[in-house]
């Protein structure tokens, strides 16, 4: 269960959510309602889960997820234009780096 710093929708500013054990559970800023910015989300006992950037409550540009015991799992980058996503991600599996390149519409 997550609880909010305070009770009313935050639409501008910063924004804190935390687990029920007081762990943060993820940090961002909002313009408008929307995520924007650099946004983290953490596990419950506090280490980072993801980071990225996001415009308009979208993923855009650089973000990385981690393993709980904080290494890497991937990385990778978005760029949206005309509504289409496109991005490339690098995932490590089993020792290796694997490149993936996405479009999404």
């Amino acid at each position: 269960m997550v609880k909010m710093i305070k009770k009313e929708k935050i639409t501008d500013g910063l924004v804190e959510e935390f687990y029920d054990n007081g762990q943060l559970k993820r940090r961002g800023n909002r313009k408008n309602g929307k995520e924007n910015r650099l946004w983290e989300t953490f596990y419950e006992y506090g280490q980072l889960s993801q980071k990225g950037s996001l415009i308009d409550g979208k993923q855009e540009g650089p973000f990385e997820y981690y393993y709980k015991n904080s290494q890497l799992f991937n990385r990778g980058s978005f760029k949206t234009t005309n509504k289409k996503a496109s991005g490339s991600i690098l995932m490590k599996k089993d020792s290796f780096l694997i490149e993936e390149t996405t479009k999404r519409r």
